[in-house]
């Protein structure tokens, strides 16, 4: 039996699912708070979606031809957060939400650069 999507609306007391974010732990003590109310991810996640973003608005201004050069430098930007996150796991130090949102941030600006090199270089392979 399905029911209405309208008549779904009206009920107050329904409940809809929120998307889970898989990936991230969401931890309180980890996540970053806005007013009183948390960010749906992680600080460390915040800055990596942050990056991300940042990375495709630059993209917008600055065009760049896949080099090894440009790979290198993406990777040792992912570096901070891959050290940052594996010191924490192995109890090595405590880091903190702002370290991680920073991390993070680089950590994000480097994912998107390996991604978008990767498909402009499949583009070039496949010409």
């Amino acid at each position: 039996m399905r029911i209405p999507w309208s008549s779904m609306m009206k009920n107050k007391n329904l409940k809809i699912p929120r998307v889970k974010f898989v990936i991230c732990h969401r931890r309180p003590d980890r996540t970053l708070k806005f007013r009183g109310r948390y960010f749906p991810v992680c600080a460390r996640c915040t800055g990596i979606y942050a990056g991300i973003i940042c990375f495709l608005l630059i993209l917008k201004f600055i065009h760049f031809t896949f080099n090894f050069k440009l790979l290198l430098i993406a990777s040792i930007m992912i570096f901070p957060t891959a050290l940052d996150g594996i010191t924490q796991l192995l109890r090595l130090r405590e880091s903190t939400n702002f370290i991680r949102l920073v991390t993070g941030f680089l950590g994000g600006m480097g994912y998107a650069m390996i991604a978008i090199l990767i498909s402009r270089w499949e583009v070039l392979c496949h010409l």
